[in-house]
């Protein structure tokens, strides 16, 4: 079957039932999220994999052999199923040889061949009954809700000797800026905080397009990086950079780090440091330049996070050329570091090269450079040991230790360590917390549950609307006694200069009505709370009307009563604490 013959079917697929496949990469995620999302849209029904199905649709990964091996291995696990199986992806690209290994395969088509897959289904598996299929606004995701990928281009116009990918998705195809924005806003509004962005080569977005520009709720924005990243950081709270290239129009990138815009993180694929090897390898850049470049960075964005990944083993590579790229490593002081032993890829120019590497030299060297990276990585981890860091919770404390999971904005998902918050049963996988870290092990760092009081501009100063209510609360709360200390006159004011709220304004008495509406997001809520709970506690004394207006609000932001009695009770904690240590400074 070929691909043309589906393209213009229409698609109705109600009560067919389809087990699916994801993988490979987040970008073959995001296909997978688009076809998963078509087929629900349709009318099919998507189950888990120990359910009956009647076809199974896989999207496959060939980049590597480690990679294909799994695809081969996930097809013929399907086809003893006694199911329809319908093939797609990276290794589709390859479709005479995957029909001649499975001549059993219904359909074979290369990634983001969304529609012709969905026709497919709908050609081998016809529907039980006809009926209008409701269009989603949003994909359906295969990530947890508070995180997802946004991926801006297809394709790839480099001709690295190693990859087939612009063989396999072809050239570079930037997306319009207005269709990524409006993306991005339907995945906020659907819950998502954190938007990774990915591309084959997110530094040369917008090339292909010539930076075309496009109206967006009325401004006029070109195709390009930087612009598409400062419109990004209007929108959600946090956006992180992947694979992106060492390239100078990078450098318009760490300004809006510096600023808070988007995340201080990139994820840049190095792959070596020797001239000769990366010569041999196609690569676009200089390990000489990329060492100026990234201490160029560091200098405008100090708290700037790399990640990278390097291939060692590669044709002709010799123990000077490893020495040359532990040296760089050694310089470059990387966060974190992927690598990878060189294995042949069938189409890639690098298999006509000479003298191939002994697998055993290839184990040896890989071990060089994750022995190396151990200690940096330890020493970079190392620096976090006091501070407070913002966390996004990946998994909640609801566990016998109360110990949540979580990443700073250093860390990705599933790629880089992960941050363990102990005294966190209040939270939940997707809120946001201020986490005080105490120690790191190779990888992760732990901490404790932290009350910074500059976490309520991190959660809150972007909404108008939430500070004032938030301010005008503080207020309610500390005269609710008929009193107003000078400590809680001084906290106030401290909150209202943190706040940017101008000393002029006018605060209303505000009712708790509609209050939940105000603060949309149970983490604003929870740190809203923290923060009056403080307040409460300025002058020394929890009094009766406090008490009873805080659980009043705390049972409007529908925080269930022992919630609220932990957070209480962190917060007596944190103040006896900063008692104590004023009382051993100024003894």
């Amino acid at each position: 079957m070929n691909t043309e013959q589906f393209c213009s079917r229409a698609i109705y697929l109600i009560n067919v039932i389809a087990y699916f496949v994801s993988l490979g990469c987040p970008k073959a995620l995001v296909d997978s999220e688009q076809i998963i999302t078509e087929l629900l849209d349709n009318g099919c029904d998507i189950v888990a994999a120990e359910e009956p199905s009647e076809v199974t649709v896989i999207n496959t990964c060939g980049f590597i052999d480690t990679a294909k091996a799994e695809s081969f291995a996930t097809i013929e696990q399907a086809l003893t199923e006694q199911r329809e199986v319908i093939v797609t992806g990276c290794l589709g690209a390859q479709r005479d040889e995957l029909l001649e290994r499975f001549p059993q395969l219904k359909f074979v088509s290369g990634p983001a061949d969304v529609a012709p897959v969905i026709a497919a289904v709908e050609h081998f598996v016809p529907a039980k009954r006809q009926a209008k299929p409701s269009p989603r606004e949003v994909r359906e995701r295969l990530t947890p809700a508070h995180y997802a990928y946004l991926k801006i281009s297809e394709g790839c116009n480099h001709t690295c000797s190693f990859c087939v990918i612009p063989d396999m998705r072809g050239k570079l195809r930037s997306r319009p800026i207005d269709s990524v924005l409006h993306e991005a806003n339907a995945l906020v509004a659907q819950g998502t905080k954190e938007l990774l962005v990915v591309a084959q080569d997110l530094s040369a977005y917008g090339v292909d397009l010539k930076y075309a520009s496009a109206d967006v709720d009325g401004e006029v924005l070109q195709a390009k990086l930087d612009v598409l990243c400062d419109a990004l950081g209007d929108i959600a709270p946090w956006v992180r950079l992947h694979y992106v290239y060492p390239y100078p129009s990078v450098d318009h990138l760490i300004p809006l780090m510096a600023e808070g815009k988007i995340l201080p993180y990139l994820d840049i694929p190095l792959q070596h440091a020797s001239p000769k090897i990366l010569k041999a390898m196609r690569r676009p850049a200089a390990a000489e330049k990329a060492l100026e470049r990234i201490n160029r960075w560091r200098e405008i964005c100090p708290e700037l996070a790399i990640r990278s990944t390097f291939i060692v083993g590669f044709p002709g590579e010799t123990p000077d050329d490893v020495g040359l790229l532990l040296d760089f490593l050694e310089e470059a002081q990387l966060d974190r570091v992927g690598c990878f032993t060189y294995s042949s890829v069938d189409g890639a120019r690098a298999n006509a090269l000479e003298d191939p590497i002994d697998e055993v030299d290839k184990l040896d060297r890989q071990e060089m450079v994750y022995e190396l990276q151990a200690n940096i990585s330890a020493a970079r981890l190392n620096r976090h040991i006091g501070q407070e860091l913002q966390v996004i919770v990946d998994e909640g404390g609801q566990n016998a230790e109360g110990i949540a999971i979580g990443r700073s904005k250093y860390d990705a998902p599933e790629i880089d360590g992960t941050v363990h918050i102990s005294g966190a049963k209040g939270l939940r996988a997707g809120e946001f917390a201020q986490v005080k870290i105490d120690r790191h092990d190779d990888h992760d760092l732990y901490g404790m549950l932290g009350f910074g009081w500059l976490c309520v501009l991190v959660m809150i100063a972007s909404l108008g609307a939430q500070r004032i209510a938030l301010l005008g609360l503080a207020h309610n709360v500390v005269v609710s006694d008929g009193l107003l200390d000078p400590n809680e006159e001084g906290m106030l004011e401290q909150l209202r200069r943190e706040m940017g709220i101008d000393t002029g304004h006018e605060l209303d008495y505000l009712e708790l009505d509609g209050i939940s509406q105000i603060f949309s997001t149970r983490p604003v809520r929870v740190v809203a709370l923290l923060n009056l709970l403080k307040l409460s506690y300025a002058d020394g004394a929890f009094e009766v009307e406090e008490e009873c207006l805080l659980k009043e609000i705390s049972s409007t932001f529908n925080i269930p009563d022992d919630e609220f009695l932990l957070l209480d009770n962190w917060v007596k904690r944190l103040i006896s604490l900063e008692n104590e240590a004023e009382s051993l400074i100024n003894a």
